[in-house]
């Protein structure tokens, strides 16, 4: 067992002992760096990113032999890392700064804060979804996975992630401040944030406050150093159940994802630097959706949208087809892999001539895929392959999860604008392609409308009040068209439209257009829940055509 103890410190120590700033593994590499390398793209390398490039990237800026490649560089490793390049704005890099701010102005301890242990996993993971803080130390209960008892602890601070892409769920990250500096260090040591546990007969755990007959005087002072479950004496005292995660090697295990910059993958790094390959042949559009999947995870309907008229029809059997293979990915910010799908598409016509061949090439082919996302920002490629002429298309979009979770907040589901919105029949809501639930919904892809048609919305309702005496809720939901900066609204009752389903409401809706001009507009929702008192809004713009 003092064996075991003995290399689990060693990897504890080697994994913590050091801050990012003059690791002696790269001091060959900086030798390496030639004379022109400018302050500045130090700084960026070993400041900026240094917690979020990978090592092959690092290699690869270290050998680059001009300003112009570096430049190219930092370029291209923003937008790998971009959810959405169609917009001006970079998301991740936005965010990375702005967490690289918040760690200097929260965690700066005679260091600066983004050297600390506290700022380096904030800015690789972001704010925790919990703290459990303890600035100044003082009295302390220990858990059972701690051994029980009751001691007097250092300042120290634990942070719990529900997930970390590439690490897992149920994460708690242990800080403890042993100098009294704001000098939180990370630590896989449960005892180390123990102010008594070296003073003879003070904060004794449960294990030593009721010794057994027969106990081992060594056994118990193992117990008090590494934990019930490290003397291999929990079972002896009844406490089981305990969570794996609490285990010596869990926690040096977690210590180690930790340290490692989020995952990239690419083929050929170089070639990714020097050139951004895209394909066009076939245009393809991408748009999503957000409602409810469950308590933690969200529902985000895909819908690929490929124009006839730029697919090559087959003549087959009495009727003109054409098949598809698709292949989509999503990733995280940090370019962690989250979830990817291929399929291939079968589309058949009947035959056909004249006008009404032109009205098949007239519209479009679309592909619908279901994915399951947790609360966050992701960026979505995928690429379509035309079989058997081989042609290529391909497209990126961003997808941006909203919180959707169960509580006593009243929410909305992000509005999707849509310009097909299908009831489905009870046996096709959860086949043929399709989503679970009453609609088939296909998004429009740029908002824009023709004046003589329809705006077709549709939202969802979660975790309003239920009217004990009737079971069901109590909702005002109402819209408002409005010009963009127009600040009178003129809501108008839709209640009476809604549809109540198991734990939401659903509100799908048809507008007619006829009498409003062309130009831009935005459509204005507010939901008031009459029960609770709590009102929540959203928005969507769109444009009708001259």
């Amino acid at each position: 067992m003092n064996g075991m103890y003995r290399s689990w410190a060693c990897v504890a120590f080697i994994l913590l002992g050091s801050t990012p700033a003059a690791p002696a593994a790269q001091t060959p590499r900086k030798e390496a760096v030639k004379s022109e390398f400018k302050s500045h793209y130090r700084e960026w390398l070993e400041r900026d990113v240094v917690y979020i490039i990978s090592p092959e990237e690092r290699d690869v800026f270290l050998r680059l032999a001009s300003d112009e490649e570096r430049e190219r560089f930092i370029e291209q490793f923003w937008a790998r890392r971009d959810p959405d390049p169609s917009t001006r704005e970079n998301e991740f890099r936005e965010e990375h700064y702005r967490r690289i701010q918040y760690a200097n102005e929260h965690f700066h301890a005679g260091i600066p804060g983004w050297r600390t242990d506290r700022g380096r996993v904030y800015i690789a993971f972001g704010p925790p979804d919990r703290i459990e803080s303890h600035p100044v130390g003082g009295q302390y209960l220990r858990p059972a996975h701690e051994g029980g008892g009751q001691t007097s602890t250092y300042p120290f601070e634990r942070w719990e992630y529900r997930h970390i892409e590439g690490i897992g769920d149920d994460i708690e990250i242990e800080f403890v401040d042993v100098s009294g500096g704001n000098l939180f260090e990370l630590t896989t040591d449960p005892f180390k944030k123990d102010e008594l546990l070296r003073v003879p007969g003070m904060g004794l755990t449960d294990r030593e406050l009721f010794p057994r007959p027969g106990d081992d005087p060594e056994d118990l002072r193992r117990s008090r150093v590494l934990g019930v479950r490290d003397a291999g004496s929990a079972e002896r005292m009844g406490i089981t159940g305990e969570w794996a995660k609490y285990s010596p090697f869990a926690r040096a295990e977690l210590a180690a994802s930790l340290s490692k910059p989020p995952v990239i993958h690419f083929a050929d790094l170089r070639a990714k630097v020097e050139a951004r390959v895209t394909y066009d042949t076939i245009p393809v559009s991408l748009s999503s959706y957000v409602t409810r999947l469950g308590d933690a995870d969200a529902l985000v309907p895909l819908v690929m949208a490929v124009p006839n008229s730029a697919l090559s029809f087959q003549q087959e059997s009495g009727a003109i087809t054409n098949r598809l293979q698709v292949y989509g990915r999503v990733s995280s910010l940090s370019g962690t892999l989250v979830y990817e799908f291929d399929d291939e598409v079968m589309v058949s016509f009947p035959a056909a001539s004249g006008d009404r061949l032109e009205a098949i090439r007239g519209q479009q082919t679309f592909y619908r895929r279901p994915l399951a996302l947790r609360p966050g920002r992701y960026r979505l490629d995928a690429v379509l392959r035309e079989s058997p002429s081989n042609r290529l298309g391909s497209a990126t979009t961003g997808i941006v999860v909203p919180d959707l979770s169960k509580g006593s907040n009243l929410k909305m589901s992000p509005v999707v604008l849509a310009s097909s919105l299908d009831k489905l029949q009870p046996e096709r809501r959860s086949g043929g392609g399709y989503l679970p639930g009453r609609f088939k919904i296909t998004p429009n892809l740029d908002g824009t409308l023709d004046r003589d048609g329809y705006l077709a919305f549709y939202f969802e309702i979660y975790n309003y009040g239920v009217d004990a005496s009737t079971a069901s809720p109590s909702l005002a939901v109402e819209y408002a068209v409005t010009a963009p900066g127009g600040l009178e609204r003129a809501f108008r009752d839709i209640t009476r439209g809604i549809l109540i389903e198991d734990d939401r409401v659903l509100v799908p809706r048809q507008v007619a257009l006829s009498g409003y001009r062309p130009g831009g507009y935005e459509i204005h929702f507010r939901v008031t829940d009459r029960i609770s008192g709590q009102v929540a809004e959203q928005k969507a713009a769109f444009r009708i055509r001259e």
